[in-house]
């Protein structure tokens, strides 16, 4: 069974980088029982970007990557892609929402002993948290990590 898909170059190109945009994603998984998956969204996004820059109208967008073996986006295209803004906004967002999950555990496990953090339900850490990570996250929204400090073990050189 074969499909076929009718695109204009505009739809095309949007294609590509959404195809980068998960290719991107998807590469920063390390489950190896994904690993099938995968490749075969590799191959078929080599497909994509090999169709794409095979148009006359779209070719100067994109250039050979020897070491791929397959196209990528040019740097001038790339530099102004919409998929690369999403990027950047899903790696900023995902990186602060992270650091206020964890900071935000880290602090109740730290002010609270195991057994009662293990007898605790879900609603009740719940009501810990939330106003906790509003904190933080006030915090991280107006100054970012400027103010966080990490303090580090000393070190015993005996």
């Amino acid at each position: 069974m074969s499909a076929s898909l009718n695109l204009n170059d505009q739809e095309l190109m949007d294609l590509a980088e959404m195809v980068v945009l998960a290719a991107t994603v998807s590469g920063s998984n390390n489950d190896e029982s994904y690993a099938p998956q995968l490749y075969r969204w590799g191959d078929l996004a080599v497909k994509i970007m090999g169709l794409a820059a095979s148009q006359p109208k779209l070719k100067k967008n994109f250039q050979f990557a020897e070491e791929a073996n397959s196209y990528i986006f040019t740097d001038k295209y790339d530099l102004k892609a919409a998929y690369r803004h999403c990027l950047d906004e899903h790696r900023d967002s995902f990186f602060w929402q992270d650091l206020v999950t964890r900071l935000s555990d880290k602090i109740l496990s730290e002010s609270i002993d195991d057994e009662t953090l293990e007898e605790m339900s879900e609603q009740e850490r719940r009501q810990i948290m939330e106003p906790l990570e509003a904190a933080l996250w006030e915090e991280v929204s107006l100054y970012g990590i400027d103010r966080l400090e990490i303090v580090l073990p000393i070190e015993n050189n005996d």
